[in-house]
């Protein structure tokens, strides 16, 4: 579901806030005018932080709650727990919000609301299990908020329940149909679940609606791939660069796509053509290329790289593939400058330049310095055939 970017929109506090707001912390101003002064003092400083709450004034919510004495007589314990709770969930302080939302309920919380913020606070402190106990608490109180289904439907795909995570999404569904994140959320839970026949038709159906973005067919497509269904995810794929050629995000997410099902040469020309608007693809394109033997087209894209670290090493790989050993050789300074001789494959590649393009002496002075394990037995070897070459000409080949 929720593979590698999660569409999991969380619990919107702000918007929970306001309507818990107008249902409680004013209704309470209202109900207590009869009060004694100094209990309505008490609960004019309450409704006051309701209003810092509501006006997003987190910091100044708490420093306020701070300063009341909870041992004043008629203080409403439960709400008072409950805004510290909220502010510190708003601020992202799971810890004390997570114990300030459990001191609410202690201290006779009767609003249900609280446990689905206590849901957000657990399950952002990776009590997922605990997460879900609270949604069930709240007995529907966060039922019109359509997060709050996504926050359960993660929970249970947290402990891997995808059978439940996706009954969570499907009651979320039935109350907000229209629900672009759970629709496609409904898609992966099945992808993860191993059952991608009915992922398919899902998937399909989700894609065909209005609406649909480069970013959700990316998302679709990466569940696919991820799940072995390749097949599918490139006619995915093939689909939306019709409808929008123009996505670089489609032609990579293609490219990734090609190359996973061993076509190279395809992916190679797309990532070709994503490099036509972002360089930093051309590095793929020269390398695919150049696993090809397409060393010509590895050359030309291998020129529009920026890093220039990258550039230089892959360009000595590509002459090395080529038998370009005089070309391979004339890059030892612009190597050495870029401190790529640091890189044992590096150093060896290039005296094994210099070794084909007959300049001995120099080659063995660039082996010196390899102490690499591997590179250290190969340059050994090498010093072997540069001997040999220094004895008998017809073994320098």
């Amino acid at each position: 579901m929720i593979p590698k970017k999660s569409p999991l929109t969380s619990v919107t506090v702000i918007f929970i806030v306001l309507m818990l707001l107008s249902n409680t912390a004013f209704a309470k101003k209202d109900t207590n005018t009869t009060n004694a002064e100094s209990n309505a003092d008490e609960v004019d400083e309450l409704a006051l932080v309701s209003i810092l709450i509501r006006d997003k004034h987190f910091d100044r919510a708490v420093k306020m709650l701070e300063q009341i004495d909870l041992h004043s007589p008629g203080i409403d314990k439960a709400q008072y727990y409950l805004f510290l709770g909220l502010a510190h969930l708003s601020l992202s302080a799971l810890q004390p919000a997570y114990q300030a939302l459990n001191k609410s309920v202690l201290n006779g919380q009767k609003d249900p609301m609280v446990y689905v913020f206590l849901a957000q606070a657990a399950f952002k402190l990776e009590k997922f299990e605990e997460a879900i106990d609270y949604i069930k608490k709240s007995k529907g109180a966060g039922e019109t908020i359509a997060a709050t289904y996504m926050l359960e439907a993660n929970a249970y795909w947290k402990l891997k329940n995808y059978h439940d995570a996706w009954r969570a999404l499907q009651r979320g569904i039935t109350q907000f149909p229209q629900n672009h994140d759970m629709m496609r959320s409904s898609v992966l839970v099945l992808v993860e679940a191993g059952l991608f026949r009915q992922a398919v038709i899902e998937g399909r159906r989700f894609l065909s609606d209005e609406g649909i973005t480069p970013e959700d067919y990316t998302i679709i497509s990466e569940a696919f791939i991820n799940g072995g269904a390749i097949t599918e995810a490139i006619l995915i794929l093939e689909a939306a660069r019709l409808s929008f050629p123009r996505s670089k995000e489609l032609t990579v997410q293609l490219a990734r796509a090609y190359l996973k099902d061993g076509n190279e040469l395809i992916s190679a020309r797309l990532f070709e053509h994503a490099a036509m608007t972002d360089e930093k693809f051309a590095s793929d394109a020269a390398e695919l290329y150049r696993r090809n033997g397409q060393y010509r087209s590895a050359l030309r894209l291998n020129e529009r790289i920026v890093e220039q670290k990258q550039k230089i090493r892959q360009r000595m790989g590509i002459f090395l593939e080529m038998a370009q050993f005089e070309e391979a050789a004339g890059l030892s300074q612009r190597l050495f400058r870029l401190g790529l001789l640091d890189e044992p494959s590096v150093r060896y590649g290039l005296a094994y330049a210099q070794f084909k393009n007959g300049d001995l002496n120099l080659a063995e002075k660039t082996l010196e310095p390899i102490k690499d394990e591997i590179y250290f037995n190969k340059a050994m070897e090498l010093r072997m055939a540069i001997q040999r070459c220094r004895a008998d000409g017809w073994q320098c080949d």
